[in-house]
C-alpha cells in the first residue's frame, strides 16, 4: 500500500468515527470550531493560525463562487470522477518562513446529507478500508481512559488515538480530538491534535523513519509536535435553486505544521496534497456508492 493509500486509511477512520456524534455545539458556543477561529491552531514553533470560517449556508455563496475556477457544472456531475475544487497555501511565521500548509478543497457527492449523517452506516462503511493492509491506525478513547492519563474529555466532544504516516518517512500520532456541529441543511465535523503533556502514553510527537544497513526502514527518536486541525462540512445541494436535491457539498480545511525535520525544508509534502484528495474524493464517492 503506497503512503497517500495509508493517509487515507486514517482519513476514513477518523470520519467513520466522527460521523454522529450529537451536534449539541453551535458556532459562538465556545466550541472547538471558535477555537479553531480565534485564537487559532499553535504550532510547534508557539505561533498561532486562526482557521478561515466555514461556509456560512444560511447565505451560501453562488455556485460559481464555489466551483472557482472550474465549471459548477462539471463539479456537480454523478461521477466518481469529477473534479474537485481545490486551494493550497503555504502558512509563514513571522519572517516569512515556510513553517506549514493550509488546504482547503470542496468536491459533490451524490448523497443525501441524512445519509451521511448516519453513523451506524459511516461505519460500517469506512471503518474497514485497507485496514488490514496499513501500518495506519485509529483508536477510540473512552473518557476512564483519558481520565487515568490525567486528561479532561470534555462533554460532547470525541478523543480517538491517532497514528498517521506521511510519505514513509514521518509517523505522526497523538490524541484526536474532536466536535460536531449540526442544522437541517449542514454538518460540521471539527477536529484538531491535542496538546498534551510531553510525560503523558498520548502526548503528540512525530517519528522519522529511516532505513538502516539492510534496507529495512526503522523508526526513530519521537519528537514534540503541535499544529494540526481542521473542519469537513457536508452541506445539502437541496437548499439551492435549481440543484440535485439528493446531493451534498463536501468542504475540508485543515492546517499542518511541518518541522524542518521533516522532508528537509522541501517541497515534497506540499506536492502530494493535489493527488491524495482527488483519490480521497474518488475513494469516498465509490464507498458511497456501496450504501
Amino acid at each position: 500500500m503506497n503512503a497517500l493509500a495509508r493517509l487515507w486509511v486514517v482519513i476514513s477512520l477518523l470520519l467513520g468515527c466522527i460521523v454522529g456524534i450529537d451536534g449539541n455545539v453551535a458556532l459562538g458556543d465556545d466550541g472547538l470550531i471558535d477555537q479553531l477561529i480565534d485564537p487559532g491552531i499553535e504550532f510547534g514553533d508557539g505561533s498561532l493560525h486562526p482557521v478561515p470560517k466555514p461556509l456560512d449556508w444560511e447565505t451560501p455563496p453562488h455556485v460559481d463562487t464555489l466551483a472557482g475556477r472550474l465549471s459548477w457544472d462539471r463539479m456537480v456531475r454523478d461521477s466518481v470522477v469529477a473534479p474537485v475544487w481545490m486551494d493550497l497555501d503555504y502558512v509563514k511565521d513571522g519572517s516569512g518562513q515556510r513553517i506549514g500548509h493550509h488546504v482547503h478543497f470542496r468536491f459533490v457527492v451524490h448523497v443525501p446529507l441524512a445519509t451521511l449523517r448516519d453513523r451506524d452506516l459511516m461505519r460500517d462503511l469506512f471503518s474497514d478500508v485497507d485496514a488490514d493492509d496499513s501500518d495506519a491506525d485509529f483508536v477510540d478513547l473512552e473518557p476512564e481512559a483519558l481520565s487515568k492519563a490525567g486528561i479532561d474529555a470534555l462533554p460532547r466532544r470525541y478523543y480517538g488515538l491517532a497514528k498517521v504516516p506521511l510519505m514513509n518517512q514521518v509517523v505522526v500520532g497523538g490524541i484526536i480530538e474532536a466536535e460536531s456541529i449540526s442544522t437541517d441543511d449542514t454538518y460540521l465535523m471539527v477536529w484538531r491534535l491535542k496538546s498534551v503533556d510531553s510525560a503523558s502514553p498520548y502526548a503528540s510527537v512525530w517519528t522519522p523513519v529511516q532505513r538502516n544497513a539492510v534496507g529495512k526502514r526503522v523508526a526513530g527518536d519521537p519528537k514534540p509536535y503541535r499544529g494540526a486541525g481542521g473542519y469537513l462540512q457536508l452541506l445539502s445541494l437541496a437548499t439551492l435553486e435549481d440543484q440535485p436535491v439528493d446531493a451534498c457539498l463536501v468542504e475540508g480545511r485543515f492546517l499542518l505544521f511541518e518541522p524542518e525535520g521533516w522532508f528537509g525544508g522541501s517541497n515534497f509534502l506540499r506536492s502530494k496534497f493535489p493527488l491524495l484528495i482527488q483519490e480521497a474524493a474518488r475513494k469516498f464517492r465509490r464507498q458511497m456508492s456501496k450504501k
